[in-house]
Order: C-alpha cells, then structure tokens, then sequence
C-alpha cells in the first residue's frame, strides 16, 4: 500500500505523501530499491503511529519525523534524476564510440581494399584512445595516418557509346548554331540572299537544317530524325527570310545556344558521363586534339616547302 492511501485526501500531509510515493517510485526503478523500500517502511510506520496515537508530544514528534522524511525522500528524487542524467551522457557517449568505431573500421577496410595496409600497432592505439573515450583524438590519428598514405590514381573514366554519340550531336549543334551566328551578323535573315549573294543564299538555306538535325538528336539520341520534325524544328528554332528582323535571329541563335549549354550540363550531371566540349569552337576535346595534331603536321611539311 502506497503512503498517500493511508491518509484522507484533506489531511495537510496528503500532498507531501504523494511526493513521496513518487519519489520512492522512481527510485525503485533507477536501481535504488533498498533506500526507496527503507524510507517506505518508515513513513508507513510513521504515518499509523500518527494515526492512532492521541493528540499530545508523541504524535507531534512523528508529525515532524514525517515531514524530515519528505525533505529525505526529495533528496532521493534529486539523486534519481542526477543518475539518470549520468546514464544518459554515458550511453550517448557509448553510442558516439561505437559510432566512431564503424566509421573508422569501414575507412581501413577501404584502404585495406585499395592495397593500404595500416600498422595494426597504430589501429590498437586508435582503439585504446576510444576505449578511454577520446573520440576526437582517435578520429585525428586516424585521419592522419590515412591522409599520409599513397592515394590510388582514379580510374580513368571511359566513355559509353551514348556518351559518345551525345557528344558528337551536342558538338555539331553548337558548331552550327555558331555558324548561323556569325552568318547572320554579316548577311542578315534574307537581304543579301534575295540580291542573289551564293554565299549567303547556301549558308541561309543550309545552316538552319542542319541544326535542326543535330538539335533533334540531342533531345533523343536514340530516334531517327523524320523530315517533318526538322521542318517544325527549323520553322520554330531560329528565325529567318524576309520577314525575320535580324536582331530577333540573334536572340534566337542565343537563347538556343544557352539552351544546348544547359542540356550538356543535365546530360553530365544525370549519367555521370566525363566529357568536355569547346562551347566557342564547337567541338569535343577529341576533335580539338586532331584538328592541333593536323595544324602541326601541315606546319611541319610546309618547312620543306
């Protein structure tokens, strides 16, 4: 029987009972149940011998002993609490060791799959630092060792024939989307084509088909271009003819450029694929390296000339 049940609800000690009920409660499950069954006893004796002894010196002494062993059973409630604040700190600390420990074991065996085989006398120091709970120490030495070690080179990255064939279509629509640029910015849209220039005829004709090809390609590499689709390519793309002014050609061909940049970065970013393209030039690392490897040799030859 708890203490408060001894005592009628309007007894002056009936709120102080509870207390101790409560307090005695979490002792006894915080591993302190000698002391909580202890001052239990005492106050249930207390509490009868007040109960059943008259008005005069002997009750007023236990009223008073009683009340000494409220202030008591606070005190435990507080140590109560103190412990469970320990055993939390512990068990997070516990938890921030073992946590520590995974995540180093895992760094080692990665090295250990890279060829890097550390000191075991290094790795039981590490352990020890952990073991006495110098989590950041350990972490620093385990860092430090691995930071000296010879690092493998990264493999080199090999291109899938996606990649490849993403590459050369992004390629070609910037080269052309360039030449339709600079073509613009000397003839016009029309002016010189209607006058009967060839060059600028050809260039006109040519140049937006042939970037309506390569965009088709870009946005699915995998598809056959149809005639139909390079017809609403070429009617939407880029405008040109007699009643296309010159400067929204222009700002056409540049929103358009800006707009395969972006596909480019989306492509790498959503495969993953190592590649690079000249968006100035309009043209992959690889084309840049033959066309260099050309420009030498006919340099060389032509010293014999």
């Amino acid at each position: 029987m708890s203490i408060s049940e001894l005592l009628p609800q309007n007894s002056p000690a009936y709120v102080d009972a509870l207390k101790m009920d409560k307090a005695i409660q979490l002792a006894k499950e915080s591993g302190m149940e000698a002391d909580a069954i202890a001052l239990e006893n005492t106050a249930v004796q207390l509490v009868n011998f007040a109960k059943n002894s008259p008005p005069g010196k002997a009750r007023s002494e236990a009223e008073r002993n009683f009340k000494s062993l409220f202030g008591k059973s606070i005190e435990m409630q507080n140590q109560v609490a103190s412990l469970r604040n320990r055993k939390q700190e512990e068990n997070k600390s516990a938890a921030l060791i073992q946590a520590t420990a995974n995540e180093l074991s895992a760094k080692f065996q990665q090295a250990a799959s890279k060829g890097i085989n550390i000191d075991p006398k290094i790795t039981q120091s590490i352990s020890n630092l952990l073991g006495t709970g110098q989590v950041e120490e350990a972490r620093k030495v385990a860092d430090n060792i691995l930071a000296a070690q010879p690092q493998a080179e990264k493999a080199e990255y090999k291109k899938s024939a996606a990649d490849l064939t993403f590459e050369q279509n992004a390629a070609s629509a910037i080269r052309y989307a360039n030449q339709l640029e600079d073509t613009v910015k000397k003839y016009g849209t029309f002016e010189s084509a209607r006058l009967g220039d060839p060059a600028a005829s050809a260039k006109l004709g040519q140049l937006p088909y042939q970037l309506a090809i390569s965009y088709a390609k870009v946005v699915d590499p995998s598809s056959v271009v149809r005639e139909s689709e390079v017809e609403m390519a070429q009617k939407y793309m880029i405008p040109t003819g007699l009643f296309a002014s010159k400067d929204k050609a222009l700002s056409a061909v540049k929103s358009f450029q800006e707009d395969l940049k972006e596909k480019v970065n989306v492509y790498k970013q959503s495969t993953g694929a190592d590649f690079s393209i000249d968006f100035n030039a309009g043209k992959t690392k690889e084309e840049e390296s033959k066309t260099e490897k050309v420009n030498q040799a006919n340099d060389f030859y032509k010293g014999f000339l």
